[in-house]
């Protein structure tokens, strides 16, 4: 199996193989599998997490000010200097106590939120650096890092995005670690600031796609020890649609149970057939409710109505 995957990630797609790294074919074959690139999907993730904390923090503040001053640092670690996370906590702690002090002045409900999103990258020579871009109301200016020594173990470099975009800030941030291993200990990325409701808003989009087409964003869905998701709202419970086959270095072989394939590829005909009849529309309710009520079928999803980890 091990083998099968090496060779449909060289090749695109083998018989029976559908290589993918982040995103599920609308309509799958059967007996398909998925093969997920775990570096990839796991950089990709980052960027869009990223990109998503990054359009929040803009918005919010544009929406109270009218107008965002987003300020990019990138901090550099000397040679000599072993990597610690208390490199980039640190200087975050000083930046949010000057923050503090500089909008005390404001009606505590107009206050604003000290908001930032933080990344670490690997350079080609092994060095590591981080990228911080923080979020400020305009005509609020960070003070230099060097000079106020926020940062002590090397150099800074300070960037006012005047005319570039969060989206391609944040993007410009999620760069791969140039195949390097990151220093073990150390989180890749960090994002501070998000209200409760916006940080349900960025968890739910960064939930897997087949959790978004089961459970809407008030349901609040979170993920079950032992694999499925379930509602905090209403409880129900829903298992996932993939099982692993395999794992090696790198790589990892999905399987696909057959009534997602099969709901997939009813919706998808549902969508393409523009001329179909009403009856024939009534019948593929009828088949996807015998899948999704999970009755009469073996192994299919199971909804269930109760507190978490129990059915009604």
């Amino acid at each position: 199996m091990a083998a099968r995957a090496s060779e449909a990630s060289r090749e695109g797609s083998a018989p029976g193989l559908v290589s993918c790294t982040t995103n599920v074919p609308r309509v799958l074959p059967s007996e398909s599998e998925l093969v997920i690139d775990t570096s990839r999907t796991k950089l990709t993730r980052m960027q869009r997490a990223l990109m998503h904390a990054a359009s929040l923090h803009e918005a919010a503040i544009v929406e109270q000010f009218g107008r965002c001053t987003p300020i990019m640092v990138t901090a550099t670690l000397r040679e000599d200097v072993a990597p610690l996370q208390a490199d980039a906590s640190t200087p975050v702690k000083l930046a949010r106590k000057w923050f503090e002090r500089q909008v005390k002045h404001y009606p505590k409900a107009e206050r604003p939120r000290f908001r930032f999103v933080r990344v670490a990258e690997l350079t080609k020579r092994g060095r590591l650096h981080y990228h911080f871009v923080f979020f400020l109301p305009p005509g609020m200016r960070l003070p230099m890092w060097d000079k106020c020594g926020w940062w002590r173990h090397g150099m800074t470099r300070m960037e006012w995005c005047r005319g570039a975009s969060v989206g391609y800030v944040a993007k410009y941030l999620s760069k791969a670690t140039n195949g390097r291993p990151m220093p073990k200990g150390l989180r890749m990325h960090a994002t501070g600031g998000l209200t409760r409701d916006e940080a349900s808003a960025k968890r739910y989009h960064m939930a897997p796609t087949w959790v978004r087409e089961y459970f809407s964003k008030e349901e609040q869905p979170r993920p079950m020890q032992g694999g499925g998701w379930w509602s905090r709202i209403n409880g129900y419970i829903q298992t996932s649609p993939y099982f692993v086959k395999s794992t090696t270095a790198g790589r990892v072989v999905v399987g696909v149970y057959k009534w997602y394939r099969d709901q997939l590829s009813i919706k998808s005909t549902q969508e393409d057939s523009q001329n179909a009849t009403d009856d024939t529309h009534d019948a593929c309710l009828r088949y996807l409710s015998r899948y999704v009520l999970g009755q009469g079928h073996e192994g299919g999803p199971r909804v269930l109505l109760g507190t978490h980890g129990s059915a009604a």
